[in-house]
């Protein structure tokens, strides 16, 4: 009686475990990655080209992420690299990428044939570059998306010929992006600048282009977004390990099999990295909300319930404000939301709560890490914009909606302070104090009607129009 069930148990267990072995062995279901991975550490004009060290280790773990974490198969990792697969820690050739020369001639065949080659609609597309980069600048007449002069340098670059020599990745993915079928990511863990120490092309002291015109060049199609370690400056790196801060971040950023985070909370958390925000990383470009690095079965299932990203505010807008180099673009509205946009593609980076009664005006410190709103009841608070904590005010002496927030002008290493006006007339002055708003004093308690501040340290620091004694309104 027993010998059948068993019979019959035995022949489903073995159809079960050979149904795991084929999945194992087989891709994922679902969309696909391709992920090309390019790593160079020395150059064979070294002379020009600085040594990047830590970047072909950069390439290797995110591939390692990828085959050991993630569970891509290994031939879905091209590996492009001065170095071979096995000296970056890929001991198991069933477990090891292809790997080939990071030369120009092997980066645009990476790109044209094995990614377009393998790839079919619908799958995502990783193009990752740890190495030198150069920016140079522009020049009259250059065109303003497609410079020539925005290049990653290949193992084989020459100093002699930079633009000649140097790989566009915007021109190398044009095949692929233009078609529309595919979700496109960059990562470049360089800058126009250079990584570490900048190529020779770019000068003493250097001279080159920020970060917004390399983007615009790689993002020209929709589905595809370029994330940049460092925008104005040269890309950094860990000083222990030795690798970019940008993979560094973006590994610790993925999470795990048991809480994966899909593209968009990882740009986020990026974003809060001060060492990123530090040296100007930046993101350009657009991807779905629920784009992911992870193979679909093991993303996480959202709730139909979840709301999708508001494109705009939910009520109307009430103030406007730019960075100071003009790349980002804050607001605030009658959501009670402040919210944080990047100018070059209109893409919404953050949205800030905290304000009750909407948020009725904004201000930006002279360096860019605060952000100052002033409430609907009265309140006023700031935003570090690199810590992502919210700087709170203990009491508040306004009775209405606060019309204006303004900086103060500061000099060295002077604290930073801010004068507000409510639609009372009633003025505040506060400092940033252990990241908290203390209130300096009271300027005035009613029937103020203008507010300005200077641009720059000088006698005054802001005046404001209310009445003496006599009720005859002056400028104090």
């Amino acid at each position: 009686m027993n010998t059948p069930r068993l019979g019959i148990g035995l022949a489903a267990l073995a159809v079960a475990t050979a149904g795991s072995l084929s999945r194992a062995e087989g891709p994922p279901p679902g969309p696909q990655l391709w992920a090309m991975l390019v790593g160079i550490e020395r150059y064979e004009d070294s002379t020009v080209f600085p040594r990047c060290r830590g970047a072909a280790e950069d390439a290797a773990a995110l591939g390692r992420w990828l085959i050991d974490t993630a569970g891509w198969p290994a031939d879905h990792v091209l590996l492009l690299s001065d170095r071979e697969a096995a000296d970056l820690g890929f001991q198991d050739p069933a477990r090891a990428p292809e790997r080939r020369a990071a030369t120009r001639a092997q980066l645009d065949r990476g790109v044209k044939e094995w990614l377009a080659g393998r790839a079919r609609p619908g799958d995502v597309i990783l193009v990752a570059f740890a190495g030198q980069s150069v920016g140079l600048p522009a020049r009259p007449g250059d065109h303003a998306v497609r410079s020539p002069r925005d290049v990653l340098i290949p193992s084989d670059g020459r100093g002699v010929d930079v633009e000649g020599t140097g790989w566009r990745l915007g021109d190398a993915i044009e095949g692929l992006a233009a078609t529309g079928d595919y979700s496109i990511v960059c990562l470049l863990d360089t800058s126009p600048a250079g990584r570490v120490q900048s190529p020779r092309p770019l000068g003493n002291p250097p001279a080159y282009e920020p970060g917004a015109r390399m983007l615009r060049g790689i993002v020209r199609w929709p589905g595809v977004t370029a994330w940049l370690a460092a925008a104005d400056r040269p890309s950094g790196q860990d000083a222990r390990q030795g690798g970019g801060h940008l993979t560094r971040a973006l590994l610790e950023s993925l999470g795990s099999r048991r809480d994966p985070a899909n593209l968009a909370a990882v740009l986020e958390r990026i974003r809060r990295r001060p060492e990123l925000a530090a040296q100007g990383f930046r993101a350009s470009g657009g991807f779905r909300p629920d784009l992911s690095l992870w193979p679909a079965g093991v993303r996480p299932r959202r709730p139909k319930s979840e709301p999708v990203l508001q494109r705009g505010h939910g009520d109307r807008v009430t103030a406007v404000e730019f960075s100071a180099d003009g790349s980002r673009l804050f607001t605030a509205g009658m959501d009670s939301t402040a919210r944080l946009w990047d100018a070059v593609d209109a893409t919404l980076s953050r949205v800030l709560p905290y304000a009750f009664n909407g948020v009725w005006s904004l201000a930006r410190s002279e360096d860019g890490r605060l952000l100052a709103a002033g409430g609907g009841k009265g309140e006023v608070l700031a935003f570090d914009l690199v810590s992502e904590e919210p700087i709170l005010a203990d009491r508040t002496g306004h009775r209405g909606p606060v019309v204006r927030v303004a900086f103060l002008p500061v000099e060295g290493e002077a604290g930073r302070r801010l004068v507000s006006l409510d639609d009372k007339g009633t003025c505040l002055t506060w400092e940033v104090v252990d990241r908290r708003l203390r209130p300096l004093a009271t300027v005035a308690d009613g029937k103020v009607r203008f507010l300005a501040v200077a641009a720059k340290p000088g006698p005054a620091a802001f005046a404001v129009v209310a009445p003496d004694r006599t009720g005859a309104e002056r400028l104090a």
